[in-house]
Parts: C-alpha cells; sequence; structure tokens
C-alpha cells in the first residue's frame, strides 16, 4: 500500500519529519556526545598531559650512534635539536623564561657547556677546556649561571670536582670553588647571590655547604663521622636535603633546613623510612610540596609531602607497586610531575591528582650516572 504524501503532510507534524539536514544534525549531535563521554571515561594512559598544559620536556635518548637532545611538547611529538657538535648531549636544563636550555655536550675530547636558543634554534659553545663540565644550573633572577669542572666524568677524579660560575648572559667564567673535596650539585639560593652545593671526600659522608658569590664558603652541615647529607634544593629561605646517619650510610629521610643569617642552622626531620635509596628531593615552585621517590615492595614510587609551613601535613603516592620510578623535576607552575622511570628507560609524567602519562621517546633514555642526576628537565 502507497503512503498518501498529501495524507502525510496532513496528519505528522512538521517538526516531527526527518529531513536531510536534520538527520545530519542528529548524527553530529550524537557523535559530539561519544565524544565527551569517552574523553570522561578514556584511561590515563590515553591523555596527554603536555599539551592539556602547554608544557615541554626535554632530555638525552639514544639516536642509534650518540645521546642527543630532543624536546617535546607532546606524547609522541619529538624534535632532535641540532646541537654544536651533534654528539652525546647531557645534563639540560631549561632557564627559567623557558627560551633557552643549558647542556653539556662532547666535543670529541670531552663535555663542554653550551646553551640552545629555542627561538632562533641555534647552539653555542660556553666553555672550552681539557675537562668535563656538567649539570648546569639558573640561578632564579636569570642572570648567573653555576655548573660543576671535573677532569673525568669518573669516581676516581672526584676529589678534584670543583664548583665554576658565570653571570649571564655575558659569559665569563670563574671557579668559585678551591678546595680538595669533591663539590657537586650547587643550586642557587633564592636572593641569587650563593649557592648551596654537596661536599665531601670521596670515600666518606658528604655534607652541605653555602658558597656566597665571592667564593666565602660556610659549612652549613658537615660531620661526615655522625651522617652524610646531600642533594639539595631551595626554595625562599630553605634547604630540603637527604640525610643518611653513619651508621647507616645507605637509608636515607629528608630534612628542611632553614638558612639563618647566624652560624647556626636549624633543621627539621621531614620522613622516617629509612629509604634505601636516594630520595632525591625536590620542593615544588611555590614551596608547598616535596617530591622525592621511596622505596616500594618491589620497586620505587614516587611521594610527595605536603607542607604546612616547614612541617609536614600529609603525603600521597603515586606510581605502581612495581614500578621503579625516581628522579622528580616539576614543571614551571607546579601542576605537572616529571620522573624518570628506570625500569622502562622512559620519562613519566603525573598531574596533581596522579594521573599518569609515558612518553613514547625516539630512543632509550640516557638515565642517571655518576655526576648526571638529571638527564631531563620540564617546563
Amino acid at each position: 500500500m502507497r503512503l498518501n504524501s498529501k495524507l502525510f503532510n496532513k496528519f505528522v507534524p512538521y517538526h516531527c519529519r526527518m529531513t536531510k539536514k536534520r538527520l545530519v544534525v542528529i548524527f553530529l549531535v550524537i557523535m559530539l556526545l561519544l565524544v565527551i563521554f569517552y574523553s570522561l571515561l578514556r584511561p590515563d594512559s590515553d591523555r596527554d598531559l603536555l599539551k592539556e598544559t602547554n608544557t615541554k620536556v626535554v632530555l638525552s635518548a639514544w639516536n642509534g650512534k650518540w645521546y642527543r637532545l630532543y624536546l617535546s611538547t607532546g606524547r609522541e611529538e619529538w624534535v632532535e635539536l641540532k646541537t654544536i657538535f651533534g654528539r652525546d648531549c647531557i645534563t639540560p636544563v631549561f632557564s627559567p623564561d623557558g627560551r633557552g636550555i643549558l647542556y653539556a655536550e662532547h666535543d670529541g675530547n670531552d663535555y663542554e657547556l653550551c646553551y640552545y636558543d629555542l627561538t632562533t634554534k641555534s647552539s653555542k659553545r660556553l666553555t672550552n677546556n681539557k675537562f668535563d663540565d656538567y649539570s648546569p644550573v639558573w640561578s632564579p633572577n636569570m642572570k648567573r649561571i653555576s655548573w660543576g669542572r671535573i677532569p673525568k666524568m669518573s669516581i676516581k677524579y672526584g676529589n678534584m670536582a670543583e664548583i665554576y660560575v658565570s653571570e649571564w648572559p655575558d659569559f665569563f667564567e670563574r671557579q668559585l670553588t678551591k678546595n680538595k673535596r669533591m663539590d657537586a650539585y650547587p643550586v642557587f639560593v633564592s636572593d641569587s647571590n650563593s649557592l648551596i652545593i654537596e661536599s665531601g671526600y670521596v670515600g666518606s659522608l658528604f655534607g652541605l655547604f653555602r658558597i656566597y658569590w665571592d667564593g666565602t664558603e660556610r659549612p652549613l652541615i658537615y660531620e661526615p663521622k655522625r651522617s652524610g647529607n646531600g642533594l639539595p634544593h631551595t626554595y625562599a629561605g630553605f634547604v630540603c636535603f637527604e640525610r643518611a646517619s653513619a651508621e647507616n650510610p645507605n637509608l636515607f629521610d629528608i630534612f628542611v633546613l632553614q638558612l639563618n643569617s647566624g652560624s647556626s642552622n636549624s633543621f627539621i626531620r621531614l620522613t622516617n623510612y629509612r629509604m634505601p635509596c636516594n630520595p632525591t628531593p625536590r620542593f615544588s615552585p611555590d614551596g608547598s610540596k616535596i617530591a622525592f621517590h621511596r622505596a616500594s615492595d618491589k620497586g620505587s614510587l614516587v611521594a610527595i609531602l605536603h607542607l604546612n609551613g616547614v612541617k609536614k601535613s600529609s603525603e600521597v603516592i603515586f606510581g605502581q607497586e612495581d614500578e621503579q620510578i625516581r628522579l622528580c623535576r616539576w614543571n614551571r607552575n607546579g601542576t605537572l610531575l616529571a620522573c624518570e622511570d628506570f625500569k622502562r628507560k622512559q620519562i613519566v609524567i603525573f598531574d596533581k591528582d596522579g594521573k599518569s602519562m609515558h612518553l613514547g621517546l625516539p630512543g632509550s633514555y640516557r638515565g642517571q650516572r655518576f655526576l648526571e642526576v638529571y638527564n631531563f628537565d620540564i617546563y
């Protein structure tokens, strides 16, 4: 039986009729709802935390011949940076304004300090000597830089490791420390006029020293017969660091030290875990949290201490039990945390809720080595 079109038009209201235009609109609405539904239920691993927060990562990864510098602004987006020598690059660190990267590159004989300009996409050599330069850091006001120098990247030459500095952007290097100890891991105090370093004799326990811009040295905690203290990080007038006793030098906890103008310094214990690994604590950019890694039954996880002043108020744990995550670094506003996944030789990104994303790297990540604590950075 054939439907009479006149009867149809008479008894079916116009707004109920399915025209092609309406079908297309309904289809698009359904697709939009499906996209929204998937975005709410998708697994964390599908999120691109870098793109969501306009964050970038730089790291040293294997390209089949050398450990090169790669820059990423998204999960699968990697650009190899064209550096001055085209060889192994280590210990990159973003400038405070995010426009450049300090790093060390092998020139065929040793590691030299270099700078990569992200605007002009060009690099320049800063040092030229027969020693290994490594692990540069910026002052908060971006007017000074510091780094380490050693004859060769080997514990054999440990007691010859010294700290160097320069003004920026005018580069004129100057040796800051001159002693027979191993000086390493400089970090600027907030006023940019002094640095905190880890220092000690190879084979004994290390301590923390404050080095002023004129070279004046003041020990903060140096008691090699009682404790080992190291890997400092600063915020305002405070230093967080890891500490182990002489009786158990391989079991660490987190402490915070308040810098005073007097000769004595007070420090507060934040953990009591006796961790069998270097926790490497890092203040968040606003100083409200400290991130570090702690041992689990099967590996290591990320721990974040929430602070009330300089005292611990709460703690959260990120990561899975069987992962080996370590070496945390915050992005510029503290919304993301980048860590080394030692088991996978990758970088994992966490947001403030613990949601994670593994970066699909162009090659195997270089990882931590002697005096190379961080071979990646996040901005």
